[in-house]
C-alpha cells in the first residue's frame, strides 16, 4: 500500500493524512470469517477492527441466556475502539462476523 492509498474503511478515510500515516504501520490485514467471535461481553478487548467489506453483528446478552442483535458494523464503522480507549476495559457486547469479508485490525496495546 502506498503512503497515499487509503483503505476502504470510511473511518480510516476520514482521518487527516498525518494521523492516518501515524496509525498505518499498526494496521494489519484481517480476514473476517462468518461466525467468528471478535469480542465477548465481559472480556477485555484485545483488538480494534475496521471492516473493509463484510459486516459484524453487535449482540447484547439478555437475562436467561437470550441475546438480541442491536447493530451491524460494516465499512463505515469500527469495533473495539471504545474499549481500547479505556485501557483494557471489558466489552459490553459480543461482536460476531455476520458476513465474511476483509478488515484492518490493530491491537490497542501494541506500540
Amino acid at each position: 500500500m502506498s503512503s497515499t492509498q487509503r483503505l476502504p474503511n470510511q473511518v480510516l478515510q476520514a482521518l487527516p493524512a498525518a494521523e492516518f500515516e501515524a496509525l498505518r504501520p499498526r494496521l494489519k490485514p484481517f480476514k473476517m470469517v462468518r461466525d467468528a467471535v471478535l469480542a465477548e461481553s465481559g472480556a477485555a478487548s484485545t483488538h480494534v477492527y475496521l471492516p473493509h467489506s463484510g459486516a459484524i453483528s453487535i449482540v447484547l446478552d439478555l437475562s436467561e441466556g437470550r441475546t438480541v442483535p442491536v447493530a451491524m458494523v460494516s465499512r463505515d464503522g469500527v469495533v473495539g475502539a471504545m474499549e481500547s480507549l479505556g485501557g483494557g476495559a471489558a466489552s459490553a457486547f459480543d461482536a460476531v462476523v455476520l458476513f465474511p469479508g476483509a478488515a484492518s485490525s490493530t491491537s490497542p496495546t501494541s506500540g
